[in-house]
């Protein structure tokens, strides 16, 4: 099922594009794809040019041209199936948890996520995310210091090669806090409470040993704020964060949960997964041993902030569940211990494997990008354009430009295509203007001194310029249409 969506997203066009030429000829320091930028950035208000998941696309790139689209679905396929099974099976494989439990979990963890897999850059950081989850878990269960030292020192080299993969990484910094917050939770419920902490728990934050460990843990965040300054753009990097987290335009994956998401059928798996986590939760309190209540409360409050801030976190917070609700499931149903083989968690890789090899021979050959709801990718339009190429700045659909950007041969420089980041606001105001036929668009038309057009039937601009003699439609069809601006001369 994840490999029928996992090619879906336009974005993958231009980040191969861009990974190619990260292959070929190094980080390049400017925007190779538009002309758009060039534009505004000699008028002072183009936003700074970062290559902020230089790393991803270079990995995708090289994963494309080893083995095709079909490749990239095979690589969708083995993160999810390790992110959300092999691992969270691997670390509770001594934790008296059945393995079919943690199975069962996570596949529907995958299915719940199942609406954001596709490949990009996130997929890395699902995987990592994880990863680091395991780490500081298991630097809250050590009690040996060199143990804990080594962990650390992974931690921060995680870190790192997170904040080239994708601007997630800032989530590394906010787990590494957990151990710290877990263990002054810890320490005070000990000295409030202190005969029914536990034995073992208490020999953890006890105060001789917390003044021994609580510098380690206060490095464990440091470290990991240095870590991701060990990229291509440095601390620009960081300032450039708040632009591409905040900005003002209206992306459905930025925006956060609202009452009609609870109609979505593609979301209602995950309305399911996380209400029975956060009853499981509630219910699991009164069963735990006082040191485990501080932990579980951090893990859900971190969860519970992530589906809430913005749809495109809803993944990290199942990801959080699935190492979770198993062990909170072991303490309210008690089921009996059972010894798992590392078979489970292989064989949550092959199953991955034989999906998407299944999809990709036998069921649904690769697309790049697929149909999905809401967008039919105009690969006749395109066929035109490589055909008849068109002279002169176009104005085209930004997923049109994504596709213009890995298909047309030579490359044709876009008005504007789905990194909205780079862009920012001010460009994507124009462009909607200028296609919803706003106030103004004639003379957006002339500044930009557009020669053709490229977007879906249903604009208004397209109406507009249809009925306009300057104006010739080249190619139409249900999915796209192309305007071509007459000569003077043909004009007349």
């Amino acid at each position: 099922m994840n490999s029928l969506s996992a090619l879906r997203d336009a974005d993958t066009c231009w980040l191969l594009a861009l990974g190619k030429i990260i292959a070929e000829q190094g980080l390049p320091a400017t925007d190779p794809f538009s002309y758009t930028y060039f534009f505004m950035t000699q008028q002072g208000i183009a936003e700074p040019y970062v290559v902020h998941q230089w790393l991803s696309e270079l990995f995708l790139y090289w994963t494309y041209q080893t083995g095709g689209l079909g490749a990239l679905i095979l690589l969708v396929s083995i993160i999810t199936a390790a992110t959300f099974v092999a691992l969270p099976s691997w670390f509770l494989r001594n934790d008296k948890v059945d393995a079919g439990l943690v199975v069962l979990i996570g596949s529907l963890a995958q299915l719940a996520c199942a609406f954001h897999f596709f490949a990009r850059p996130e997929i890395f950081s699902y995987l990592l995310f994880a990863v680091a989850l395991h780490v500081v878990l298991l630097i809250i269960e050590t009690t040996a210091t060199k143990s804990r030292l080594i962990l650390i020192a992974t931690y921060a080299a995680l870190t790192a090669l997170w904040c080239n993969l994708h601007t997630s990484f800032v989530l590394a910094i906010a787990l590494a806090l957990v151990p710290l917050l877990y263990l002054s939770i810890g320490r005070a419920v000990y000295k409030a409470q202190p005969a029914e902490c536990g034995a073992a728990f208490a020999a953890k934050v006890n105060d001789r040993v917390g003044e021994r460990i609580i510098p380690q843990l206060v490095a464990l965040p440091v470290l990991a704020v240095l870590a991701s300054l060990v990229n291509p753009a440095g601390f620009k990097l960081w300032t450039y964060l708040p632009k591409l987290f905040f900005m003002n335009i209206a992306v459905n994956e930025s925006r956060s949960l609202n009452i009609f998401d609870l109609g979505r059928i593609e979301l209602l798996p995950f309305f399911a997964l996380f209400v029975i986590y956060l009853i499981c939760f509630v219910k699991s309190l009164s069963k735990l041993e006082l040191g485990a209540v501080g932990l579980r409360a951090i893990l859900a409050c971190l969860a519970l902030v992530l589906v809430s801030a913005r749809i495109r976190l809803i993944v990290y917070g199942l990801i959080i569940v699935v190492f979770e609700l198993p062990q909170m499931l072991a303490v309210l149903l008690k089921p009996q211990s059972k010894v798992q083989s590392n078979f489970i968690h292989y064989f949550a890789i092959v199953a991955g494997i034989a999906g998407s090899l299944f999809v990709s021979l036998r069921l649904q050959p690769p697309q790049l990008p697929q149909i999905m709801p809401g967008f039919a990718p105009p690969f006749a339009a395109i066929n035109y354009l490589n055909a008849n190429p068109q002279p002169g700045p176009g104005l085209n659909e930004p997923r049109f430009g994504d596709m213009m950007i890995w298909y047309l041969k030579p490359p044709v420089p876009v008005f504007i295509d789905t990194r909205f980041d780079m862009y920012g606001e001010k460009l994507f105001k124009q462009y909607a203007v200028l296609t919803n036929c706003g106030e103004g668009w004639q003379k957006s038309l002339q500044d930009f001194s557009i020669e053709w057009v490229f977007l879906p039937p249903d604009r208004p601009l397209v109406k507009a310029l249809s009925v306009d003699p300057a104006w010739q439609t080249a190619f139409k069809d249900e999915r796209a249409v192309i305007l071509v601006k007459l000569k003077p001369a043909a004009t007349k």
